[in-house]
């Protein structure tokens, strides 16, 4: 049966990941995940406006009372508050467009895509950075222009409001919310790096130290022959230096992406010894220097043989390869047959050697099932350098493929580095995530600044009677730092569960991956409690500090 499947365009780029691809394709999840984040920073800061809103209801109560007794209705107050937190809502999108339009360039850069242009002239962007901000005035303004409406006229006027029990409860409960919310960014941010870092350095199963690959240059055929003849001379000479050990040739180059390789589906077998199974094989066209010049490792068998006629009809597979068809005596399928399709007369290859598992793209993947075919006549080579003076046999190449070559220009890159650049998403992934992590503590920091300022106002004669009765500076802090150490407390509470599902998660989407960092968790409570005291301390000592009759002096 063949089937036919449609896939819409625009879909190509997040969701899609087939062999030979038009583009290097995104990433849906790191998408989502970023969404998420940025609506947990502007979470934070609708937290502090809520927080300081009802905190500072003590001070506007009076008002609300004077305008109640010259007959304010409810729903007057609640449009006046409601109209307040919509006004500062559409000033800080403004100030926020303008600081993107600055800045802009720079997340370009920092996400490694051309994200936007213009910001002004894309009217999509600046519609929904406004209908942010208008959804912002309501969900941050709601609740305070309630709770102040509510106050009882007379109850206000004679001074006898109090902060409600509810309303100290419900900050108290916000509060733990940007810890939270401070605590899941830092510590996502630490295993973000950890397993980049674990990537990078992870054993890939081949040798890709002074590795270059580059391309041969491309034939028409009318000078077929010659340029054939051009390259074996060219490879002689790169193997003549005293600067490069070996020479290969392969269609597919490892540190490319996923697609970047033949692939064909259908049904193999080891003629005699194993079932038929269907499944997608991975095919690599190369000759017989390519394993020793990208330190491919053989665990039986042989490599292929260029003096051998019969090779073009051998194989060599990856345990991966043999593991699908339930094989683990690799000495024992040596010189057997192996078939695809179930027809008689398919071809079959001899195989003749089993090349241990090696990584050739990102280790987000599993090692796929690979087979390689004898062909010495790849678009791509590679050159493996000798260590010591590698430069000389860069120096030696390029000056070579000049001189054989002079029409076409040489373009090389080491392994190492087309390594690095498949991590280089989830690097700028860790950048972003290290970014909004620094605001989001910048944003909760300002907010528990300007409640612990309220706080310590309030409570600045409860100081003033401490320190008369013998308090000292050190134990005033720790009566302040009590309640906010719970505090984090609880949020360390809800936060590890949260950290450990979508990090945990995350990691999983990697066919090699770390084991989930608790140590990071840790250290990311301990900065979270280290801003959250540093904030709270410096307005805690400046009340602190000051004489007591200062304080006590309208008693």
């Amino acid at each position: 049966n063949l089937e036919f499947n449609l896939q819409a365009v625009e879909n190509i780029h997040l969701y899609s990941d087939y062999t030979y691809e038009p583009e290097t394709h995104g990433s849906a999840t790191t998408v989502v995940f970023l969404n998420i984040i940025s609506i947990l920073i502007i979470l934070i800061a609708w937290v502090n406006y809520i927080n300081l809103s009802t905190a500072k209801a003590i001070d506007r109560a009076r008002e609300v009372g004077v305008r109640k007794a010259i007959g304010a209705h409810k729903s007057q107050l609640v449009t006046q508050f409601l109209f307040e937190s919509f006004m500062l809502n559409m000033m800080a999108a403004i100030f926020a467009v303008l600081i993107a339009q600055l800045l802009y360039p720079n997340f370009n850069q920092l996400v490694g895509k051309d994200v936007i242009g213009s910001i002004w002239l894309n009217e999509l962007f600046l519609a929904k950075v406004f209908a942010f901000a208008f959804v912002g005035a309501i969900v941050s303004g709601i609740y305070p222009a309630l709770v102040l409406s509510n106050f009882r006229t007379v109850t206000v006027l004679k001074g006898k409001f109090r902060n409600s029990t509810k309303g100290t409860f419900l900050r108290k409960s916000l509060v733990v919310v940007q810890f939270t919310v401070s605590l899941m960014l830092i510590a996502s941010t630490f295993i973000v790096n950890q397993q980049v870092s674990y990537m990078q350095s992870a054993d890939k199963g081949i040798d890709i130290n002074y590795v270059v690959e580059f391309k041969k240059p491309r034939f028409t055929r009318e000078n077929e022959k010659e340029m054939t003849e051009k390259v074996k001379q060219f490879t002689q000479s790169l193997l003549n230096h005293h600067a490069i050990k070996n020479v290969g040739t392969s269609n597919s180059i490892p540190g490319g992406s996923l697609s970047d390789i033949s692939s064909t589906t259908g049904e193999i077998q080891i003629v005699g010894k194993t079932n038929v199974i269907e499944g997608t094989t991975y095919i690599q066209y190369c000759d017989d220097k390519y394993f020793d010049a990208v330190g491919i490792r053989l665990l039986a068998g042989r490599n292929f043989d260029a003096t051998m006629a019969t090779d073009t009809a051998a194989i060599i597979v990856n345990e991966t390869y043999l593991q699908r068809l339930g094989v683990h005596d690799y000495e024992a399928m040596l010189d057997e047959y192996i078939q695809y399709g179930e027809a008689e007369d398919d071809r079959k290859y001899r195989l003749i050697g089993i090349m241990k598992d090696y990584n050739r793209t990102s280790l987000k993947n599993k090692v796929e099932p690979t087979a390689s075919l004898y062909w010495d006549d790849s678009s791509n080579m590679v050159a493996r350098l000798d260590i010591t003076n590698y430069q000389d046999g860069i120096a030696y190449l390029e000056e070579t493929y000049e001189s054989y070559f002079p029409n076409t220009p040489l373009s090389y890159t080491f392994l190492d580095e087309r390594f690095n650049t498949l991590f280089q998403e989830d690097q700028q992934f860790g950048r972003v995530i290290a970014t909004f992590s620094i605001l989001a503590i910048i944003v909760a920091s300002l907010g528990l600044f300007g409640l612990s300022a309220f706080m310590a106002f309030n409570r600045a004669k409860e100081v003033g009677i401490r320190k008369v009765l013998g308090a000292s500076i050190s134990q005033i802090l720790m009566i302040f730092y009590r309640e906010f150490v719970v505090l984090i407390g609880l949020s360390a509470v809800v936060g590890i569960p949260l950290v450990y599902y979508t990090m945990d998660n995350w990691l999983n989407n990697y066919a090699y991956r770390v084991d989930f960092p608790w140590v990071f968790v840790g250290v990311a409570i301990l900065l979270v409690i280290a801003s959250a005291l540093l904030t709270i301390g410096y307005q805690t000592i400046r009340v602190a500090i000051k004489n007591p009759s200062e304080t006590l002096k309208y008693e």
